[in-house]
């Protein structure tokens, strides 16, 4: 049951990436995706989503990947924000 409601909360968040409706991802580069607060955002939310996903495995090994992408997507975020974006 456990796996089923990991799934189920990654591919809800993961249909809402679309950080903001109006164009595609790759439409308007990646120098967009990571300048744009609104996509900035929505790296921060995956990265915190992230951290409560790992709380819900039970595999040391995946617990340790899904934490470590949450880190890194967190620090991304934070170091693209102070960088001016």
């Amino acid at each position: 049951m456990t796996r089923f409601i990991v799934f189920l909360l990654f591919a809800l968040t993961t249909a809402s990436l679309r950080a903001h409706p109006g164009h595609d991802l790759a439409e308007y580069g990646l120098t967009h995706a990571v300048t744009s607060p609104f996509h900035l955002l929505m790296i921060a939310v995956v990265g915190a989503l992230c951290f409560i996903f790992a709380k819900l495995v039970v595999n040391a090994r995946v617990k340790r990947v899904v934490s470590s992408a949450g880190a890194v997507a967190l620090l991304a975020a934070a170091v693209l924000w102070l960088l001016g974006a």
